[in-house]
């Protein structure tokens, strides 16, 4: 039953290095840029190993052809700002002076980082596919770290908290995905 999807995570990885690849972006690292709050929340190697690039569109690999709840994931590139792959921010012009969204797709480049591209993708296709995007607890933890942050909230130990609670998350699918 995860065959089409273990499949798909080969397909998304190849798609994703390919767009992070693209000589069409020019990156810098988010240490690089003048946003000062940040820095009380994330280590400066997370900063520095974060790149960023601004983008005219947000693009996402095609996912519609998994079933119904992938087919509206096929025109989020329509509608959202910014989005992470690995450790790539892709944010739109119109947002690039928001420190709250590089704070958002900071959360979601540690999620990516901690379980590894291919864990990644599995997990995030898995809950995709049970839960679909309204209910999707990787970017719900985003939000709700990222409204704490525009609350001006201290946030004791944020990189290591997103990391316990991304394993967490993902501990049902770890074992699917090795099998």
């Amino acid at each position: 039953a995860n065959e089409p999807y273990k499949k798909h995570v080969l397909f998304a990885g190849e798609w994703i290095d390919r767009y992070v690849g693209s000589s069409s972006h020019a990156y810098c690292s988010v240490s690089s840029l003048s946003f000062r709050r940040l820095r009380d929340y994330f280590s400066e190697e997370l900063l520095e190993r974060v790149q960023v690039s601004i983008v005219k569109r947000v693009e996402l690999p095609p996912l519609g052809y998994l079933g119904a709840n992938f087919v509206e994931m096929d025109r989020l590139g329509e509608i959202l700002s910014s989005f992470t792959h690995r450790d790539r921010i892709f944010i739109l012009r119109q947002v690039c002076e928001e420190e709250s969204v590089y704070f958002r797709q900071l959360i979601r480049a540690i999620q990516w980082i901690e379980l590894g591209w291919p864990l990644y993708l599995f997990t995030a296709t898995m809950m995709l596919a049970e839960r679909g995007y309204d209910d999707y607890p990787f970017v719900a933890m985003a939000d709700a770290l990222q409204a704490r942050f525009e609350r001006g909230e201290a946030i004791p130990d944020l990189e290591g908290e997103v990391r316990r609670r991304t394993r967490e998350l993902s501990g049902a699918y770890e074992g699917m995905w090795g099998r």
